[in-house]
């Protein structure tokens, strides 16, 4: 097809850079679009971005990294094959509202689960120059009604992180950095580690309800820069339990080289500290009530009119293909 006609159900969620915008495919089926705002409209790391990993981003032949189904870099969309699905800022978003917290149980299951798919990602998508996700957060993480985890987003970078490194003078979102490795942020290669990286700090804030790094960005980058992470969880033990902390904290680790050496070792440490836990929703049951919330209601979108339906160009395969700048 020359267009994808896509048409907005009313389900979008603000996040930072991007939002996410639930669709209609065409020919049927729900879709999730990443929308990026119209400051990164046209952003050469968008456009490199996509146009690197386009055939692999199209079909990445990974279970659990979702099919990038059309992209126009230069209005800031890409579009997903997802299914409906909530993401984990959903789920953290429904959690503070009924004053709960997400249980330990659903928690690790998203961390075995989302770290084998990473790491398969890197494995397969560095043959095509796509060494990471490059922007793991809660926005890009998202489950299904049936406790089947999705990425989205894959090799596609935060634009305003980018751009922060490239100038200090400008301070991104804090949303924008909180989940970012130090790597990221000092404006060196990023690999599955990073992505790992970037997955505990998602689930920390999870398990907890707040996140483990707050604060003003400046204090933000401070602290991941600094390599303060670990350390800051290792305090959490009485919270979230010792043997939990023990497991999640190598992950964190300042140096790449010091963190598991694959998300296939931080899965089966996950998987071997699940067959000690007793009780509490699983992920499946953990996400069900943010189904039940949302359902037939507009988020965050003003007014009541009726979206039009839109068009944006499928994905298109780059003839050569080398690692963005």
């Amino acid at each position: 097809m020359d267009h994808a006609e896509w048409t907005p159900t009313g389900r979008r969620i603000s996040g930072p850079s991007a939002d996410l915008v639930e669709v209609v495919l065409p020919g049927g089926g729900i879709g999730t679009a990443l929308e990026f705002h119209p400051a990164w409209h046209g952003d050469p790391t968008l456009v490199a971005a996509t146009r690197l990993g386009g055939s692999f981003l199209e079909m990445p032949m990974v279970v659990g990294l979702v099919d990038l189904i059309a992209a126009d870099p230069d209005v800031g969309r890409c579009i997903y094959r997802t299914g409906e699905v909530r993401s984990v800022a959903e789920l953290l978003h429904h959690a503070r509202v009924e004053g709960k917290k997400v249980s330990r149980l659903a928690c690790l299951q998203l961390v075995a689960l989302a770290a084998e798919i990473l790491e398969e990602g890197a494995e397969t998508g560095a043959g095509q120059g796509v060494f990471s996700h490059g922007d793991l957060n809660p926005w890009r993480l998202t489950v299904r009604a049936s406790g089947e985890v999705q990425i989205i987003g894959y090799g596609v970078p935060c634009p305003d992180a980018r751009a922060s490194v490239l100038d200090r003078s400008r301070p991104p979102r804090v949303d924008a950095i909180r989940y970012a490795p130090p790597e990221r942020l000092l404006g060196a290669p990023e690999d599955a580690s990073s992505d790992v990286y970037s997955l505990v700090l998602v689930v920390v804030e999870l398990m907890r309800g707040a996140p483990l790094i707050d604060g003003t960005a400046d204090e933000v980058r401070e602290a991941i820069t600094g390599g303060h992470a670990a350390r800051m969880l290792s305090k959490l033990a009485s919270e979230l339990g010792a043997p939990v902390v023990k497991v999640l904290a190598p992950a964190l680790a300042f140096d790449p080289a010091a963190r598991y050496e694959s998300g296939f070792a931080l899965s089966a440490a996950v998987t071997e500290l699940l067959a000690g836990v007793r009780g509490g929703a699983d992920l499946a049951a953990a996400v069900a009530p943010v189904f039940a919330a949302s359902e037939g209601r507009l988020l965050d979108v003003p007014g009541a009119r009726a979206p039009a339906a839109r068009s944006v160009a499928p994905v298109a395969a780059p003839a050569t293909a080398a690692p963005v700048a």
